[in-house]
């Protein structure tokens, strides 16, 4: 992951500077307080999650990850944020909440049960849900651009990765041993990471954060086309989890 955020944050660096965003942008003290913020969550976020997939089944894991960070971010923003929701947008979060478990493959209730307890899973998404608030907070202040948000974001996930890379041997020996082929999907990850939480940044501009982590959960639904398109087959729950998504991606973007 090490790999994958330095490549990340070179490619936000540089289409910051590409696109003027470095020279037009100013960032002020609370924007840049909640920015760092972020960061130190998205750092955690990625040292929790490989913790919790090398310990669960991937879809028991994913789907707490993401339903959790999203209910904890519609807690936080209608309480503390005054975010409003509407009936619509109620029932369109409640099913992507119910989707995201549905749709995936490896996915089993029985293990969610009982993986609800773990402490990594959890973890993840209270950093997810972290880093969703820091960011929307950030934004709060118009002067500061996505990319110059994100850069700062991703440099002090950077630092606290290579951090727990040098303290992990294990670690360490993976990231100097790696082969060329794993060299270049870390670029592509990372471009597509850039890329990605830039387009989302624009659009927490607009949206509550609660409206903006429901919408973002729905592009499972790309993966699965994808999917789809590479000759998966869909399981009966991941249908009934894409005809899920489907109906609240639709109310949420009709909100």
């Amino acid at each position: 992951m090490l790999k994958a955020s330095a490549f990340s944050l070179v490619t936000a660096i540089s289409y910051g500077i590409g696109t003027n965003a470095f020279f037009s942008s100013e960032i002020s003290q609370r924007a840049l307080g909640f920015g760092l913020a972020a960061g130190f969550f998205e750092g955690l976020y990625f040292v929790t999650l490989a913790k919790a997939l090398s310990r669960g089944n991937l879809g028991t894991t994913y789907a707490i990850m993401r339903a959790g960070a999203m209910l904890i971010v519609w807690i936080l923003s209608l309480t503390i944020l005054k975010e409003g929701m509407s009936a619509q947008t109620c029932v369109g979060a409640l099913a992507v909440l119910i989707g995201v478990p549905l749709s995936q493959k490896d996915f089993r209730w029985k293990a969610f049960m009982q993986s609800i307890g773990g402490i990594f899973p959890w973890t993840s998404a209270f950093c997810i849900a972290g880093y969703h608030i820091m960011y929307s907070l950030a934004l709060e202040d118009s002067a500061i651009m996505p990319p110059v948000l994100y850069s700062l974001s991703i440099g002090v996930a950077v630092v606290l990765l290579t951090g727990f890379v040098l303290l992990h041997r294990g670690a360490r020996q993976k990231l100097f041993n790696s082969s060329g082929r794993i060299w270049t999907l870390a670029f592509l990850t990372g471009l597509g990471m850039s890329l990605s939480f830039i387009l989302f940044l624009e659009s927490l501009k607009t949206i509550g954060p609660g409206l903006g982590i429901s919408l973002r959960n729905t592009s499972i639904l790309f993966a699965l086309v994808l999917g789809l398109w590479m000759g998966e087959r869909l399981t009966r729950s991941q249908i009934a989890g894409v005809i899920i998504l489907f109906f609240g991606s639709a109310l949420l973007s009709l909100n």
